[in-house]
């Protein structure tokens, strides 16, 4: 909703400025007319050709995220304020229900007479025996904000309640062997230190876990270790994007082997130089001392565009193995296959190359 041939293309634009030239108490008599600029935003999109041919051979599940809405969406005061007398609650509540239309429906129904029923915005599935958990960064931080804790968190309480109950012993994943934890940003993305100084330059950097939140990642993690680990042969595979590269990334806990984190970002984007690339690999690979026992190695990483293919199979001794392979090439070049890894593949350095705290 935020991207276009120039800002005043753009649908978040477009109706800012038209909320901006109306008196706040007028607002509702536009509602219809941006709702259906909204719309068309996602007719235009969807009816690409090759989105369209996607859309309609493959089954798809939605993740929220900040250009459903607007940049940045959900670390603004604005965004969570509905007195304020800026245009951004007030057109997130608008993008909202476009959201749910388009994308929320396609995973439940969505009753639009009776909005204060929805539930969260994370949300999880269990797929002939694989989970997917899907958590949320926005929809927890404006129209489902607890002003009791997300000051101080990433998730908020009841989001990471969440978690650690379909973690549990007895809990939604209780009978599966094999779970993919899906996250608008990755989990690791670089160190404390090197994120607080990007995010002098880049706001997004504020966003990712590294940058404040060390000791609540450290308390998810523990949860999905635990849950891995109470069983033989249960797999956790992360899996993120939003950072326009794609990459592969091995976590250790106390110098072994945790999780697998996956990135593919994104299938169609302006490419990063290659200057920009090797500032962000040299960015990933600084390390700094642990406190809470988590470590990662990035590699194979690629500026290129790409998506990814996850497959979970078992053998014949029911032991599961997760695949994470990335497809990658310049939009006006040949698409062409990176190093695909599997449970088996992990990096030699067992300590991990770069630390997070």
């Amino acid at each position: 909703m935020d991207t276009g041939n120039g800002k005043d293309n753009e649908p978040w634009q477009f109706c800012k400025k038209t909320l901006e030239e109306t008196p706040k108490n007028e607002w509702n008599s536009k509602k219809e007319k941006l709702l259906e600029i909204l719309r068309e935003e996602y007719r235009k999109t969807w009816t690409q050709c090759d989105t369209a041919k996607c859309l309609a051979l493959c089954p798809s599940v939605s993740i929220l995220d900040d250009h459903e809405i607007r940049d940045d969406w959900g670390w603004r005061e604005e965004d969570r304020n509905s007195e304020t007398d800026k245009p951004d609650y007030f057109y997130g509540t608008l993008a909202r229900q476009v959201y749910w239309e388009y994308q929320r429906q396609l995973r439940e129904d969505v009753d639009f007479k009776d909005e204060a029923k929805m539930n969260p915005e994370y949300h999880l599935h269990i797929f002939n025996g694989v989970g997917i958990m899907f958590i949320d960064y926005r929809g927890c931080r404006s129209w489902f904000y607890d002003k009791d804790d997300l000051e101080k968190t990433q998730l908020g309480k009841r989001q990471m309640a969440w978690i650690k109950e379909a973690f549990s012993p007895k809990g939604a994943f209780a009978n599966v062997k094999a779970v993919l934890f899906v996250s608008p940003l990755p989990i690791f993305v670089f160190s404390n230190t090197v994120t607080k100084m990007a995010a002098i330059k880049v706001d997004d950097a504020k966003e990712q876990w590294a940058f404040g939140h060390q000791e609540e990642m450290a308390e998810m993690l523990d949860a999905l270790r635990d849950w891995k680990e109470a069983k033989p042969g249960r797999e956790v595979t992360l899996i993120g994007g939003d950072i326009h590269i794609g990459g592969h990334t091995d976590v250790f806990y106390k110098g072994k082997r945790a999780f697998k984190q996956f990135t593919s970002s994104a299938i169609n984007n302006v490419i990063p130089t290659k200057f920009q690339f090797l500032t962000v690999r040299f960015m990933q690979e600084c390390s700094q001392p642990l406190s809470n026992g988590y470590a990662f190695d990035h590699h194979d990483w690629t500026k290129e565009n790409n998506y990814g293919i996850v497959t979970v199979s078992t053998d014949s001794s029911d032991q599961v193995t997760v695949g994470c392979k990335l497809v990658a090439g310049s939009y006006k070049g040949t698409p062409k296959e990176l190093k695909e890894f599997d449970n088996h593949h992990w990096s030699k350095n067992k300590s991990g190359c770069c630390n997070i705290f």
